[in-house]
């Protein structure tokens, strides 16, 4: 790596570690730096870290606006990545919250990423909650809007740098979920989820163009998903026919033994009456030579 690269690389992860310490957690809400006076600097600040929970500083005074910052108070895990997503997704819950309890819109546009069409989405359309990592089936979205029924209305994801995988894309267009992206790369980033009127979407899934490629693998997989109930469902038809068959089949052979049974039991009756008949002709027969010879 040259000097310049390694001086660029440096200063990148210099300016995005203090990116994501410019927001702590207090009461459960998120916090800019900015809103904390020189009267609660340092540990007064009464903030935690989003990420790991921990307790942070706030580093106010003698700064310009642009170098004031929290940091930990004590030594912590925490990585880049992990500080920016968490504070995305305090700074997401807080603004679809307020919006609920407001009874207002909070709208989001961007364009799909396959098609480039555009999408509008309200965020807080029918919604009467929001839940931050609420588990559904397998599946746990960053956030989740659920209606006045507890119905998951809407999925959200939170990117910084790894987008969402292949299964989550695919479990929301099963199930019939929107699943709305949020890219996020530096303070600019989290303000605009802060204070922006109209945030600003990644991307969308499944797409609403009817031209879009996506759209047109969500009708597939419909189309498919179909195909394979109407499969299973003829699979179930032949299995059920085939038992059915074995079951006939078995009672048909039940009755022939049950018919042959007799049979056999008659012949063996049979030959041992003719057995004791002989044998009591034998002794009539004898008795009645016995008879003759004494009157002789």
């Amino acid at each position: 790596m040259g000097v310049s690269h390694a001086h660029n690389y440096r200063q990148s992860v210099t300016s995005t570690l203090e990116v994501q310490l410019r927001y702590g957690i207090r009461d459960g809400n998120p916090v800019h730096i900015s809103a904390i006076t020189p009267e609660f600097n340092g540990d007064k600040c009464g903030c935690v870290c989003p990420a790991c929970g921990k307790g942070l500083r706030a580093k106010t005074l003698g700064k310009t606006d642009r170098a004031i910052h929290f940091a930990h108070r004590n030594a912590s895990d925490c990585n880049a990545e992990s500080i920016v997503h968490w504070t995305a997704k305090y700074l997401l819950e807080k603004r679809i919250r307020d919006a609920i309890h407001a009874a207002r819109e909070l709208l989001t546009d961007g364009n799909c990423k396959s098609c480039g069409g555009k999408f509008t989405v309200d965020l807080a359309k029918e919604a009467m909650r929001v839940e931050v990592e609420k588990r559904l089936d397998l599946y746990i979205p960053d956030l989740t809007t659920f209606d006045s029924n507890g119905k998951p209305l809407l999925l959200i994801e939170v990117v910084h740098t790894n987008p969402p995988s292949w299964n989550k894309l695919e479990y929301a267009r099963t199930v019939g979920h929107e699943l709305i992206e949020f890219k996020v790369d530096d303070d600019d980033d989290l303000r605009d989820i802060e204070k922006g009127e109209c945030l600003a979407a990644h991307n969308l899934t499944p797409c609403r163009s009817s031209r879009c490629g996506l759209f047109d693998m969500e009708v597939n997989s419909k189309v498919t998903n179909k195909s394979h109930e109407q499969s299973s469902e003829s699979g179930k038809l032949e299995i059920e026919n085939k038992l059915n068959e074995k079951n006939k089949s078995t009672e048909s052979s039940s009755n022939e033994n049950a018919i042959q049974f007799p049979v056999w039991l008659m012949w063996l009756i049979g030959i041992i009456l003719s057995w004791v008949l002989v044998s009591e002709i034998k002794k009539k027969l004898k008795y009645l030579m016995q008879v003759r010879f004494n009157r002789l």
